[in-house]
């Protein structure tokens, strides 16, 4: 749930911040009103994790099988931001500082996340045999 609270807090607070009729500052320099990621992530990439996360609090099954695939997603996304922000960094391009120390966060606390997951639905698996 950690993996879609914060940045769903953080998106929030930066939409509600901007002044009315303003671009917010993160995408200012991409002339699109919104960013499209951001609308796709808070339509369904976090409300599923969330989801997911709230059924395995709950011992659901189907928690552990959404909670595994979007602990996947997470990982491969972290690992792909981290690796853009650093290639952005050493060509001295334009990168979120921001962004890459939290990436630096995230991407163990996935490894983690998926390791801890994938171990309960092997053991599931292995115990209905």
């Amino acid at each position: 749930m950690l993996f879609s609270v914060v940045p769903f807090i953080a998106w929030l607070i930066e939409i509600f911040s901007t002044d009315k009729g303003s671009v917010p500052e993160s995408i200012s320099g991409m002339n699109l009103p919104v960013n499209v990621v951001h609308v796709f992530d808070m339509a369904f990439v976090l409300p599923v994790i969330i989801i997911g996360a709230v059924l395995l609090f709950r011992g659901k099954m189907s928690g552990l099988i959404i909670s595994s695939i979007s602990a996947a997603f997470v990982f491969f996304t972290c690992i792909s931001m981290l690796a853009m922000e650093l290639g952005l960094q050493y060509h001295n391009l334009h990168f979120d500082e921001a962004q890459l120390y939290s990436m630096y966060l995230f991407t163990p606390l996935g490894i983690f996340a998926l390791i801890f997951l994938f171990r309960a639905v092997s053991k599931i698996s292995s115990d209905t045999r």
